[in-house]
């Protein structure tokens, strides 16, 4: 029973800290431990279990990793994501966006973690641009997952989903 207790004040401490940092938007706390919506709090607080995909489309916001113009070989090109909140959500210009990528052959990424000073923020919709090279001609897959957050009057999400782009390289 002591153990259940220690284990309990531990995940509350870390909670406390998580709104502490800052990545509540306007509100006091990231998620209210009682919501009109356990099954949407519920998922702001694990990571979804479904698969990469190029879009998600969600009750809060829809996101979508988009290619931007043609891609060669050998030449610096972008992708962009794009998230949009629905509804009452606004992108919560607090939280810190990053796009942890994933290794795919015959691509080179800008860095290995892609962060806020590729992201531009509005209430009503976030870019990440993707910055990448690709060294090879063929189908190549970008991508990898993003952590972001949307917030209504009642409380913020944070989500990660993890993305997946086919493109054809010249």
């Amino acid at each position: 029973m002591a153990a259940l207790k220690r284990l309990a004040a531990a995940i509350y401490a870390a909670g406390a800290s998580a709104g502490a940092l800052g990545v509540a938007c306007r509100q006091a706390e990231t998620v209210p431990a009682e919501s009109k919506e356990p099954a949407a709090a519920a998922s702001a607080l694990a990571a979804p279990a479904e698969g990469p995909s190029a879009e998600f489309h969600d009750a809060t916001f829809d996101l979508v990793i988009r290619p931007v113009g043609e891609y060669a070989a050998g030449v610096a090109a972008t992708a962009e994501i794009v998230l949009t909140p629905k509804g009452e959500y606004h992108c919560n210009e607090k939280y810190p966006y990053k796009l942890k990528v994933s290794a795919s052959p015959g691509v080179r990424y800008v860095a290995p973690v892609i962060g806020m000073d590729a992201v531009t923020i509005e209430p009503s919709r976030a870019v990440l641009r993707v910055g990448f090279t690709p060294e090879t001609p063929g189908g190549k897959t970008l991508g990898g997952q993003l952590s972001f957050s949307v917030c209504g009057a009642a409380r913020c999400l944070i989500e990660k989903r993890n993305l997946a782009l086919a493109i054809s390289v010249k």
